[in-house]
């Protein structure tokens, strides 16, 4: 992926805790089909589960509402979301650690560690990684990601206005996901695609959604500052190919869900 500040990443995130709960309709019906996936493919028992990126908390909760004695971590790179989620979790039995996917460490591993759109904020290399080596074996990594079709509107308004990409929503096709997985002494135990499209009133209610669930593209490393005529047009661009019968502009996830065991 192109390079990524994480400290940006952090405050976009904690700047965006006390509105993303309302911001946020696809990731909280993402998290609750991936909790789905994980009902029907992991162990009865799970002893250790992380969650890892917990945001406010979306994924937390399905995981305790499927291993309620079970011992819960979340992790997340924001310490205003580790806020909010301390808050919606409670504290029993729940341990909420700030820290870098990438790198993060514990004296003891998982049987669980669940991600719900967070790996497109790190080099997934390297957190898939990590999420291996702090998985017990046998045990299962849970995955939902953004993949290409993520905000095609934005992304083909975007290439058509300024003729080149947007950075920080050129997502990679699936396989990238799984051919790491499957490289990290991982088995593919399910894998599918969905698409979930947000409607908006108009382009500029979509794009203000993105800054308030966290995804500030404007700090990307690599972002380049649009003049105000072209944003003008890029606005023009989205809401001319991506309003629907129903007048209303829509904002598409396309979501990689993965379970896979740890061998």
């Amino acid at each position: 992926m192109s390079e990524i500040d994480k400290n940006a990443i952090a405050r976009n995130f904690s700047e965006a805790s006390g509105t993303y709960n309302f911001s946020a309709p696809a990731q909280a019906d993402i998290a609750i089909k991936l909790a789905a996936y994980i009902g029907q493919h992991s162990k009865a028992t799970v002893c250790g589960m992380a969650d890892f990126g917990c945001g406010t908390g979306f994924m937390s909760a399905q995981l305790r509402r499927l291993f309620p004695t079970s011992e819960l971590t979340c992790v997340d790179l924001a310490q205003g979301m580790l806020e909010k989620c301390e808050k919606f979790i409670g504290q029993h039995n729940a341990k909420f650690i700030k820290g870098d996917i990438e790198n993060v460490s514990f004296d003891e591993g998982f049987d669980l560690i669940a991600s719900n759109y967070v790996l497109q904020w790190s080099d997934r290399v390297r957190a898939i990684g990590n999420i291996e080596h702090l998985l017990n074996s046998g045990g299962t990594a849970a995955l939902a990601v953004p993949v290409a079709g993520s905000f095609r509107e934005l992304h083909d308004a975007y290439k058509k206005v300024c003729g080149y990409e947007l950075e920080g929503i050129n997502y990679p096709e699936s396989h990238v996901y799984l051919d790491i997985f499957t490289g990290n002494n991982f088995r593919i135990i399910h894998s599918s695609e969905n698409s979930y499209t947000v409607k908006f009133p108009s382009a500029m209610s979509a794009l203000r959604s993105l800054k308030r669930i966290g995804a500030n593209f404007s700090r990307h490393k690599n972002y380049k500052l649009l003049s105000p005529g072209k944003v003008i047009r890029l606005l023009e661009e989205y809401e001319n190919k991506a309003r629907g019968d129903d007048g209303r502009v829509g904002l598409t996830y396309q979501t990689l869900y993965v379970i896979a065991q740890k061998d």
